[in-house]
């Protein structure tokens, strides 16, 4: 039996643990799951914090570990609650500045892991399977990208519920899945419903729930930026250095990917984002789980750069209870943007 590994952040490389003979799952929990009930932590943790530990126990007959990372104070506490479970659960200290030293110091946390990793799973670690794994995953992510530019998705929403499955299962499975999806007659490409064109951004929503709301009230999400989204970039360094340092390799296209808020170059990616507006983009949804500073400050920067009437924040637990209310407001924010598009079509 085929044992899936836990992990909790983005820049944990699927590829280590791949290659340790695990099946890497991301644990985030379902919109429910973020509910704050009985999980050791305190409640004035962030809710994501609560649903990483409840989708654990949910699944632990089937989880044969957890590699956590020291994002925020929150995960933290996470790796504290599982060691006292006894879990098998290995810290990576991601460097907040990519520089050359902080990718040496995370090359060897990579490597690190995945001797404990080949350890637990009782095989010799070899980095030729780090090789293999590394050019599957990526060729997954490529054609996904291709299958997401060539409309195989009619909503975003879509999308986003295939890929989160789609990286929770084998990735020779997933790889054939994407390749008979975009050859087959019989998966024509969609027309995506058009619509008001944002930026959902902030932290992450493990249900593609949120995001039928938001394209339902008249918007078309052209970026998520989130971490449970595409925060890769293809490598540039090419082929020749996956085999010279497999592990360095692998600390440098993870450390240069779209950054998230904990991260040094945030401001730069923010800047870009703002670039858009209001050409391409006519506004941004901003998403924050409750006691989430992090994300706090990525508010406070798109509202002083883009102004109030370019940005919904949204403060949610990302539970289906709160979905009336994030309609609601999603709805009003669509209905002003639409209005304020019209004036200026009438104006010129």
């Amino acid at each position: 039996m085929t044992f899936t590994y836990g992990y909790t952040c983005s820049y944990v490389p699927l590829e280590i643990i791949h290659a340790a003979g695990y099946i890497p799952f991301r644990l985030s929990g379902s919109p429910d799951c973020c509910m704050q009930e009985e999980t050791d932590l305190s409640r004035n943790v962030c809710p994501y914090a609560h649903a990483i530990l409840n989708d654990y126990r949910s699944k632990k007959k089937d989880i044969a570990g957890v590699v956590v990372t020291d994002s925020c104070d929150a995960m933290k506490k996470v790796y504290d609650v599982l060691r006292l479970e006894e879990v098998p659960v290995h810290m990576l200290s991601v460097p907040r500045k990519v520089t050359e030293r902080g990718a040496r110091y995370y090359s060897g946390q990579l490597e690190e892991l995945y001797s404990s990793l080949c350890e637990q799973a009782g095989i010799k670690p070899d980095p030729a399977r780090i090789r293999e794994s590394s050019v599957l995953y990526e060729k997954t992510r490529e054609l996904l990208e291709t299958c997401k530019k060539e409309n195989i998705f009619s909503s975003y929403a879509e999308y986003f519920a295939f890929r989160q499955g789609l990286f929770q299962a084998d990735p020779r499975k997933g790889l054939g899945i994407l390749e008979e999806m975009r050859n087959s007659p019989q998966n024509p490409r969609k027309n995506r419903k058009e619509g008001i064109p944002i930026i959902a951004t902030g932290s992450p929503m493990p249900g593609e729930g949120i995001f039928s709301v938001i394209e339902e009230t008249g918007f078309k999400i052209i970026e998520n930026d989130s971490c449970l989204d595409a925060r890769w970039e293809p490598p540039e360094s090419g082929g020749a250095a996956l085999y010279e340092d497999p592990f360095g390799y692998l600390a440098g296209i993870y450390l240069n990917k779209t950054p998230c808020a904990r991260m040094e170059g945030r401001k730069r990616e923010l800047e870009r984002m703002e670039s858009l507006y209001p050409d391409k983009v006519k506004g941004f949804i901003h998403f924050r789980m409750p006691f989430c500073d992090l994300y706090g400050f990525d508010l406070v920067h798109l509202l002083g750069s883009s102004g109030k009437q370019a940005v919904l924040p949204l403060e949610t637990d990302g539970s289906a209870r709160s979905e009336g209310q994030i309609r609601t407001r999603v709805q009003a924010f669509s209905e002003m943007l639409s209005g304020e598009m019209l004036s200026g079509e009438m104006v010129s």
